[in-house]
């Protein structure tokens, strides 16, 4: 009795230790999937970039001089429109700064919606702090409106002089107005129940858009084809075209693991050294 209960605890054992190797081994290869939204965007789904020329007002002595004539240009069309003559020669300006506003636009951000605005100095104006933004409409490539700006800025600098003495640290020419703008035009995206999707890899790479166009068959099976290192073409089945939002959802979260080449980064100031796993030291 004594044997046999010593044989079925050794056994144990080794049941035991092959069900945590196992277990160790769907956890290392788990590490390392990723899924398809991480990796990859829908073909036609993508943000625009916003510009637009705005003025900045409200600065202490800090702003354009009268060297910089688009900005006394500026400020003499504005009170134009607002009802008020003025001759831009005879305008001596230094709280006012011309500025260029940017802006990406996500896609599918519906009207009504703010978004994040950052400015850059155009002119000679030595600092932006404790500015505020005018109305500054911003437009697309397309020449299209999307957007509208105006607010506060924020520097995230530090600037002081006194008598002969200065301070400064960071860049006080630059900003940026968070949730600044007002979103007024959505971006019109590609058409997404064509019956048919691209997912665009954002690193191109042959055996991980295999591996991904494999991971959406396990869960729609026969739909996914990889076209080349960075597109994989998924076929929506006709159970789902009722349902697009569903199927692009499930699709999406579908996981992979992408193929990552062998690479050492060397920080030199720092002093540190950074290796990937695939790299193997001899």
């Amino acid at each position: 009795m004594r044997i046999n209960e010593e044989k079925r605890y050794k056994i144990g054992w080794v049941e035991f230790a092959v069900a945590a190797c196992i277990l160790l081994a769907i956890l290392i290869s788990n590490a390392n999937a990723a899924r398809v939204k991480d990796m990859a965007t829908l073909e036609g789904v993508s943000e625009q970039q916003l510009a637009g020329y705005g003025l900045v007002v409200g600065l202490a002595g800090t702003g354009d001089g009268a060297r910089t004539q688009f900005t006394v240009q500026s400020v003499a069309n504005m009170l134009q429109k607002m009802g008020i003559v003025v001759n831009p020669a005879d305008l001596r300006l230094r709280n006012v700064a011309a500025v260029m506003v940017t802006a990406s636009l996500p896609a599918f951000v519906k009207p009504g919606k703010k978004i994040d605005v950052s400015i850059s100095s155009l002119g000679d104006a030595r600092s932006l702090e404790g500015g505020t933004l005018l109305m500054t409409p911003l437009q697309g490539s397309d020449g299209e409106y999307y957007a509208q700006a105006q607010g506060a800025v924020s520097l995230g600098s530090i600037s002081a002089k006194a008598g002969g003495n200065s301070f400064k640290k960071g860049h006080a020419l630059s900003g940026t107005l968070p949730d600044g703008a007002v979103v007024y035009k959505e971006i019109e995206s590609a058409n997404l129940k064509s019956g048919s999707l691209r997912w665009l890899l954002s690193n191109p790479d042959f055996t991980s858009a295999v591996a991904m166009a494999n991971a959406i068959n396990q869960i729609f099976p026969n739909t996914a084809i990889a076209e080349d290192a960075s597109t994989v073409l998924v076929n929506v089945p006709e159970s789902m075209r009722g349902d697009y939002m569903s199927f692009i959802a499930r699709a999406e979260a579908a996981e992979f693991n992408p193929n990552t080449n062998s690479r050492i980064v060397l920080n030199e100031k720092t002093g540190t050294i950074v290796s990937g796993s695939n790299v193997q030291i001899d």
